[in-house]
């Protein structure tokens, strides 16, 4: 059977954009913005969470954004089977508050409290998310949120994931769709939902 974008473009060029499209997400998504977490630890239903700054300027915490992610996404189907939506987290309210002063020069930790308003559940991922403001590009006026994602295990009452800014996972492997590192009993990954081959 031949690939219908293979098809309208020649054989092997939609193959060829597919990769080079996923290799050029793979290089956005490792680049780093904002802040950047160091390390999260759980201590009395509080998550302290240190951060550092990797912007070329002084920066302040502007949002804290976490969201759960399911061990499995969840599927909902409409009718009759016809349309299904596939569902892998949603978005966790939380409360935080910066320890210190909050303007931080470039390269300099940021410790930052975050009290989610609903408890940790296990074999969960929590994917936390300390945010900068910065002029949006596309809409002149606006503000966009910048940080670089950390996505946490929540297991046996601690967060198990990277330590230390750039370092990967202990006893991990990478997704094959997205190419994030993730623990090595992962089904799925958590950046991306896609299903991992054994």
């Amino acid at each position: 059977m031949v690939d219908p974008n293979s098809a309208i473009w020649g054989y092997g060029f939609g193959r060829e954009m597919a990769k080079r499209e996923t290799e050029a997400k793979r290089r956005v998504r490792s680049k780093a913005k904002g802040f950047v977490i160091n390390l999260a630890e759980l201590k009395d239903g509080l998550i302290l969470v240190e951060a550092v700054n990797a912007h070329n300027k002084p920066a302040r915490v502007a949002q804290v954004l976490m969201r759960e992610i399911y061990p499995e996404p969840k599927v909902s189907k409409f009718l009759g089977g016809i349309i299904s939506a596939v569902k892998d987290g949603e978005r966790l309210p939380c409360e935080w508050k910066v320890s210190g002063f909050n303007m931080v020069n470039p390269g300099e930790l940021v410790e930052v409290m975050v009290k989610p308003k609903r408890p940790l559940k296990e074999g969960y991922g929590y994917e936390i998310t300390v945010a900068m403001e910065q002029d949006s590009k596309e809409m002149p006026g606006f503000v966009d949120y910048v940080g670089t994602p950390t996505v946490y295990i929540y297991s046996n009452g601690k967060l198990e994931g990277p330590s230390g800014a750039g370092r990967d996972v202990v006893e991990g492997k990478f997704c094959i769709n997205c190419g994030a590192k993730i623990p090595s009993s992962a089904q799925y990954c958590p950046m991306c939902g896609e299903r991992q081959e054994p």
